[in-house]
């Protein structure tokens, strides 16, 4: 094992994506107010710097959305930190959040991408055509 990599894939480590998503959710506390550990903060500062300078179409949407809903912020923080159901974007190759898992139109949103190709895509729980619950 090299220093610094897992010897195991990203996608066996269910345990520890676990275990984070219930570290978020206790993290997390009511009406919306977060207390966000080192790490967490870290991992929202370099998505942040991401959407900001390699994604403009995202960070506008987000922006637009956050217009009429602060909460959206919170939302796209979550996202960031990897839980998933939250916020998920993509943009000139570059990514950013935590897939939809429980998303019920997410099959829709593939066949679109893959149908038409997008410049850019965008999902905020609870904002949009299609919802995020």
């Amino acid at each position: 094992m090299r220093s610094g990599k897992s010897a195991i894939p990203s996608y066996q480590l269910t345990e520890q994506g676990e275990q984070m998503n219930k570290d978020v959710r206790a993290s997390v506390k009511v009406g919306g107010q977060g207390q966000w550990s080192d790490h967490e903060k870290w991992l929202i500062e370099q998505g942040q710097q991401r959407i900001k300078n390699s994604m403009p179409e995202v960070y506008k949407t987000i922006c637009r959305y956050a217009e009429k809903d602060s909460n959206v912020w919170r939302i796209v923080r979550l996202g960031l930190i990897g839980r998933p159901d939250q916020f998920w974007a993509c943009e000139a190759g570059h990514v950013a959040g935590a897939p939809f898992t429980q998303f019920k139109r997410a099959v829709e949103v593939s066949r679109l991408m893959s149908r038409f190709g997008c410049a850019h895509v965008c999902m905020i729980a609870g904002h949009g055509d299609l919802g995020g619950s």
